[in-house]
């Protein structure tokens, strides 16, 4: 085996080692306004490999998507929504224009969640043809992002390169001896 193709062996075991595996956590809330049934689906995206099974909201990215159902549970269409995120401690909050996907869905998507805590999201809606809006509040438990560990990935790259380095080591030995 050649340096180069070890090298390249490794580097493709390292790259591998500190992926990451897109993996859809989903949380779903569920809320009535003014005869509203409202649902916020929150979706952590980008979760660390190792971390699928983790069911806690975490901080980091993630994409919220509001569902808006009238009475008999048809969707809304045509409204418009702003959530408003107010982190643990203040009153403060980032606000989102959600982007109508149709049949009643509205979403967003960004880190909005920036620290634990206890957040509320407030959900204000604005239907055609009514002057005053609906607010709705969402209690999220958000958890810290997970710790950023070594990957079990990383540590069997680590196996390889000892064991390609090991097989190198022999191989160089053998050959001086054939020829030396």
């Amino acid at each position: 085996m050649t340096r180069r193709a070890a090298f390249t062996m490794l580097l493709s075991a390292v790259l591998t080692g500190l992926s990451t595996v897109r993996v859809d956590a989903h949380f779903s809330i569920p809320a009535r306004a003014d005869g509203l049934n409202l649902t916020l689906e929150v979706v952590a995206l980008d979760i660390p490999e190792g971390e699928e099974g983790d069911v806690r909201l975490t901080v980091g990215s993630h994409r919220f998507r509001l569902y808006v159902l009238d009475e008999g549970y048809r969707p809304v269409d045509g409204a418009d929504i702003k959530l408003t995120f107010h982190p643990p401690s203040t009153e403060l909050g980032a606000q989102q224009i959600l982007t109508p996907e149709g049949q009643g869905a509205y979403r967003a998507e960004g880190a909005f969640l920036s620290r634990p805590g206890a957040w509320r999201v407030a959900a204000v809606i604005r239907l055609p043809g009514r002057t005053e809006p609906i607010v709705a509040d969402f209690e999220l438990d958000v958890a810290p992002a997970p710790s950023a560990g070594i990957p079990l990935s990383l540590w069997a790259a680590v196996g390889l390169l000892l064991v390609l380095g090991g097989i190198g080591v022999i191989a160089l030995r053998v050959r001086r001896r054939r020829h030396g």
